[in-house]
């Protein structure tokens, strides 16, 4: 962008309380140097504040949230220093999961619009998949100006009505209509305003430990309803968070047992990979996801389904250099090639 101006557009987290700003992320790496060294005054140091103004701004906050973030020792055998309280340490896990999805999201590092000349940037805005992110790194070191969002399907296709995405890859169930995809881009009003340029289709499973024993999917539904085992769920808006919600009331009508005791409903997983992450750690016991990603982390599954993951442009974009590279690579030949090596993809014959 040498000698050329242009816009920068920042994201970033932060938690407030009645619309009024708290924590932000210099209080968020305060938390983390007192976690990791014990000391409040190492903190200030290494932000470049004052010690008493620090102690001023944490005790602001700890009065406007109404709990303690931190714990104060005096000096003696042992010597002085600062602690997390539990509420500190949860506000850490609440920001650090707020900031993972913002990374997912392609959305961490300022996004710049340059007034330059060249080929236009082709936006693809999709929900997880291990495909879809091989097929547009190895676009981007073959020099295409491509920018991946991996915002969920509904995210992807409001993504896409808006203009600020190109390219859509989707999979999300109606269970009204027993279809997928196409029942949501009517509703999006994209019809009629775009065109398929490839897919394949994936399986869909419930992962779990190898030391939790499960016969089936209506067993394993079964403890996610009674509150046996806590599942990692992905996000909402994605079509894999909308399937399991859909399962789960299906079971739940099935098997009488009302969805009240779920565990796990407090956090969520913005990509397959860390769905899987934390049920390989034992932070969660079972999830909803792709056999890839599951079997890459050694983890046991139960078939649940095969779903169409599918690429829609919009055609007024059909004319960017890039879009007809990404067609040729989702075509039946050329992607038949990349998902071979990859167990829990197929492509279908039409």
């Amino acid at each position: 962008m040498s000698g050329q101006s242009g816009i920068r557009i920042r994201y970033q987290v932060v938690i407030d309380v009645d619309g009024v700003e708290v924590i932000d992320e210099q209080i968020i790496n305060v938390l983390r140097i007192v976690k990791e060294r014990g000391s409040l005054l190492a903190a200030s140091k290494s932000i470049g504040m004052p010690y008493s103004r620090l102690w001023e701004r944490i005790s602001k906050i700890e009065r406007l949230l109404g709990r303690k973030l931190l714990l104060h020792r005096r000096g003696g055998r042992r010597g002085g220093g600062s602690v997390l309280t539990e509420f500190g340490e949860t506000i850490l896990k609440i920001y650090g999961a707020a900031k993972t999805r913002l990374e997912e999201a392609g959305l961490a590092r300022p996004l710049y619009m340059p007034i330059e000349s060249g080929d236009p940037v082709v936006v693809v805005s999709y929900s997880h998949d291990p495909v879809i992110e091989l097929i547009l790194k190895s676009l981007s070191a073959r020099g295409f100006k491509i920018r991946g969002v991996c915002s969920g399907s509904g995210l992807s296709l409001a993504m896409l009505v808006l203009g600020e995405a190109d390219i859509s890859c989707i999979h999300i169930y109606d269970p009204g209509l027993g279809e997928y995809n196409k029942p949501y881009l009517e509703r999006f009003g994209l019809l009629d305003r775009v065109e398929y340029i490839g897919g394949f289709q994936r399986q869909v499973v419930l992962a779990y430990r190898g030391d939790i024993n499960i016969d089936n999917a209506e067993d394993a539904f079964k403890g996610i309803l009674e509150g046996r085992y806590r599942v990692a769920l992905r996000n909402r808006g994605s079509g894999t968070r909308a399937y399991f919600d859909y399962l789960l009331k299906r079971y739940s009508e099935k098997l009488g047992i009302q969805v009240k005791d779920i565990k796990g409903l407090e956090i969520e997983y913005p990509t397959h990979e860390e769905v899987c992450r934390s049920i390989e750690s034992g932070e969660t016991d079972i999830g909803l996801t792709i056999r890839y990603t599951a079997e890459k982390h050694g983890l046991k599954w139960i078939h649940i389904a095969w779903e169409p993951y599918e690429c829609y442009v919009l055609k007024n974009r059909v004319w960017k250099s890039p879009i007809e590279e990404i067609r040729k690579i989702l075509s039946k030949n050329s992607i038949t090639g990349i998902t071979a090596v990859m167990p829990g993809y197929r492509v279908p014959d039409q």
